[in-house]
């Protein structure tokens, strides 16, 4: 990979949701990405090799997810971002404790991959 490479895993459980953070992530040739529905997709998928950069989350997605993916798999824990519908401040205030960066849906599809480069620095 090079420098702005950057490799996605996404665990988002609404299946047209998670096709639209794939073809979105796509239009940055440097982003490879993983769509899996749940937790354990997500660690199944690490444990096969592919090691993320990034941790795109479903707001839905247990917070400590990054950790017991470095547990289990053996890995530094990602930076995560999530992806969350619901704006209340009281979530939005829970989700930054966990993470690199939120991204309200809906998102700009044409955009998502510029935010989550943003994002993550």
């Amino acid at each position: 990979m090079q420098h702005d490479d950057l490799r996605i895993l996404c665990v988002e459980d609404d299946h047209d949701v998670g096709h639209i953070v794939r073809l979105a992530l796509a239009l940055d040739t440097a982003m490879e990405s993983r769509i899996v529905a749940d937790e354990a997709g997500a660690v199944s998928v690490v444990a096969g090799g592919f090691i993320p950069d990034v941790l795109l989350l479903d707001d839905g997605t247990r917070p400590d997810l990054p950790a017991r993916m470095s547990v289990a798999c053996g890995i530094e824990p990602p930076p995560v971002i999530f992806l969350t519908a619901d704006v209340r401040v009281s979530n939005l205030t829970r989700l930054k404790a966990a993470a690199a960066g939120i991204i309200a849906k809906p998102f700009d599809p044409l955009n998502l991959a510029a935010k989550v480069r943003s994002l993550i620095g």
